[in-house]
């Protein structure tokens, strides 16, 4: 996507690869790249695993590999997780 121009589709994921996990599980990563109809905002799609634990402060971190190897993470965020009843 050049630059300053928003990106437009799926043509705009990160070639990198990208980790998600909640609650120390990992997750599928469904998307990550540019956020359609923006500029410079990257989003990461991820489904919450199955077996994830509950609660009210679940940990979820995101990593990134760069093309060297070296593995480059997020700060540490929390979300709430209720099971279905």
């Amino acid at each position: 996507v050049p630059l300053g121009q928003a990106a437009e589709g799926a043509e705009s994921r990160v070639i990198a690869p990208v980790a998600v996990k909640i609650g120390g599980i990992t997750s599928e990563v469904t998307y990550a790249g540019m956020a359609p109809g923006w500029v410079g905002l990257y989003q990461v799609n991820a489904r919450v695993p199955a077996n994830a634990p509950s609660g009210n402060s679940v940990p979820v971190v995101l990593s990134v590999t760069n093309p060297d190897g070296t593995v480059v993470s997020s700060n540490t965020v929390t979300i709430a997780i209720q099971r279905a009843q």
